[in-house]
């Protein structure tokens, strides 16, 4: 905006005024006085003056005394010798009192005789980019801090294995000054020899472009060495991070643990009684030579066991609740007495001692003892295999995790059309759209169910919820109905108000498809009847007995029975076994039945079968009631 102009036929300055109007840096104009002649819309904008505030104003009207001394200097320096000047971080005053740096330029008027009368000024806002600058200097003041903090010895290493950047912990670690080691090969640091050791993990880190690692020993001492790639922006590899960690004390700890064990395994080879070691489902997991003897019976055949093979019915059930006393009360207890039958068919009694074996938090994982040749008992409850089992679990895992992304896949394609055909092809109300609808929610379920099995596949659980059992099972059936054939009756006797269970909703409606869908298939040549209950389980302390994998307290029982071929007595415990399915090829991935069992068991329950060849199988489901008292 011009203020005064004393030439209106000075063209060339009113173009040149037209174009520094627009340009976004600040443009002023003053007399000799200090006082603005011109100024553009940027000056405006940045200072926060309307047009009509700013004319006639003067530097000092937007700065501190301080800072209007100086400005006075540099127009001063400018009048003097007519020429140009540039200075940094003026610090200006906004008509909002913000203090903003600039960085002026300015030029001199002159006259046609020479003389100045008056000052153009340009000023660019620096303050964004100071603030910047210091954030970086602080930033990289902590980063040095940090960096130099850390007790590990760490350098950083360019393609070369140049040092490019050191830490104290390197300086203290190798007794040499930071500055003498740059520029210097780490190898000539690290080892004092000429070229790279054999095992070099910066050369392998060069090959596989991952954290390579190495433990390496000097001096009684022992560090764990790992190098990790740097990468610039385009993906080229730059260098490596090399950090060298002491772990003298950790490895001193590992050499006396193995030395620990390798005692313990002698003096437990060496003894005559047997010695045994189970998990809490009686399983042997470990045992003595000792003891294979005592049983006439190959290691092999007795590791992943329970003792039932050497017991008959009274004295498994006298077995069963020892054992069951010792995870109780956490007491260990000696002098146990029962006759057991060997290998051989030879009877023979036993005096054992059993007490708890804990993991570091003080939870119970298993049981230890020892068995005397005047006794032989089954070192274990009966239970099922679970180390070959979480053998089995982890391969399934893996299956499952693959197959149920594949099909989440294309679930995710039948929900995008489902969603076009009620979007342009159907009108809410009619029938079209509500079918739709309603296959958009079984699609949902089934979304639902792979997500529980990627939930399975890592061994966790899900979100639980408080649900009402009866209904859960009501509206599980209702999504079965039209998938079971016209030839197989549904019966349903379920009591609404048998109870609550806190659980994954999908989850448990997985077993009970599981479950009614081997029912179907069962029945599925000569139809039949499908029974489902859901009540309060009645149990008796021979349940608990006879089942001690869950505590005692009150269950919820569903069972699901069916009248189609039975299961046959052979491969009775093998039908929870992952994979295992007697069912013709591409009917059945035999996972169905372990992984109701694994669902079941994660949430404190317990699953059983009862069976007759050529009349029916019958499945109890219980699941501990949720008590809001």
């Amino acid at each position: 905006m011009r203020v005064s102009m004393n030439d209106d036929s000075r063209i060339y300055e009113d173009r040149l005024h037209s174009i520094l109007k627009g340009i976004e840096e600040v443009y002023i104009e003053s007399d000799l006085k200090g006082k603005i002649t011109f100024f553009n819309d940027a000056a405006c904008e940045k200072l926060g003056y309307s047009p009509e505030e700013l004319a006639g104003m003067s530097y000092r009207d937007l700065s501190n005394q301080e800072m209007a001394d100086r400005i006075y200097r540099l127009f001063n320096n400018v009048y003097r010798t007519g020429k140009p000047l540039v200075a940094s971080e003026f610090e200006i005053i906004t008509k909002q009192g913000e203090p903003r740096l600039m960085e002026v330029f300015v030029y001199p008027v002159l006259e046609p005789n020479g003389g100045v009368s008056g000052f153009r000024c340009f000023a660019r806002d620096i303050t964004d980019l100071k603030n910047a600058e210091m954030a970086l200097k602080i930033a990289a003041a902590k980063w040095s801090a940090t960096f130099d903090a850390v007790p590990d010895a760490i350098c950083i290493l360019d393609t070369e294995q140049r040092i490019q950047l050191s830490n104290k912990g390197m300086s203290r670690l190798f007794n040499k000054e930071v500055a003498d080691m740059i520029g210097r090969r780490c190898y000539e640091v690290v080892h004092g020899r000429p070229k790279p050791i054999p095992d070099c993990p910066f050369l392998r880190m060069k090959k596989s472009l991952t954290r390579e690692s190495l433990i390496w020993s000097v001096d009684q001492r022992w560090f764990e060495v790992t190098v990790d790639p740097m990468f610039n922006q385009e993906g080229s590899l730059t260098g490596g991070v090399h950090v060298a960690r002491e772990i003298t004390a950790r490895k001193q700890m590992e050499d006396k643990l193995k030395s620990s064990e390798e005692r313990y395994r002698t003096i437990i080879e060496t003894i005559e009684d047997g010695y045994y070691e189970t998990d809490l489902r009686g399983r042997v997991i470990f045992l003595n030579n000792s003891l294979s003897r005592m049983f006439r019976c190959p290691m092999e055949d007795i590791i992943g066991k329970d003792g039932r093979q050497f017991l008959d019915e009274e004295n498994y059930k006298r077995v069963v609740d020892f054992f069951t006393n010792i995870y109780n009360t956490g007491k260990a207890d000696t002098g146990f007495i029962c006759e057991v039958i060997r290998k051989d068919g030879t009877r023979m009694p036993i005096e054992a001692s059993v007490a708890l074996i804990r993991d570091p938090r003080g939870k119970p994982k298993g049981f230890r003892g020892i068995v005397r040749d005047i006794t032989d008992r089954e070192l274990a409850k009966e239970l099922e295999r679970q180390l070959m089992r979480a053998q089995k679990m982890e391969a399934i895992g893996t299956l499952a995790g693959g197959i149920a992304h594949d099909f989440n896949n294309i679930l995710t394609v039948i929900l995008g059309n489902i969603s076009l055909l009620k979007a342009y092809h159907a009108k809410p109300g009619d029938k079209i759209h509500n079918r739709l609808t309603e296959t958009e929610k079984a699609t949902l379920k089934a979304r639902d169910l792979v997500r529980h099995i990627l939930s399975f596949s890592k061994q966790e659980l899900e979100q639980r919820a408080l649900t009402s059992f009866g209904p859960l099972v009501e509206e599980t059936l209702k999504m079965l109905m039209p998938a079971i054939p016209s030839t197989i009756e549904l019966s349903q006797d379920i009591d609404k108000d048998a109870g609550l269970v806190m659980g994954n909703v999908s989850q448990i409606e997985q077993v009970i498809m599981n479950l009614c869908t081997n029912a179907v298939h069962a029945m599925r040549e000569n139809g039949g009847v499908l029974k489902i209950k859901v009540k309060k389980a009645e149990l008796s302390d021979e349940f608990f007995t006879r089942n001690i994998e869950i505590p005692p307290g009150e269950y919820l029982e569903l069972t699901i029975s069916d009248t189609g071929h039975g299961i046959e007595p052979e491969i009775m415990d093998k039908i929870f076994d992952p994979y295992f399915t007697t069912k013709q090829v591409g009917e059945g991935s035999g996972l169905g039945l372990a992984m109701a069992q694994g669902i079941v068991k994660k949430h404190g329950g317990l699953i059983t079968v009862d069976s007759i060849p050529g009349k029916g199988t019958t499945f109890h489901v219980y699941l501990p009631i949720f008590s809001t008292a």
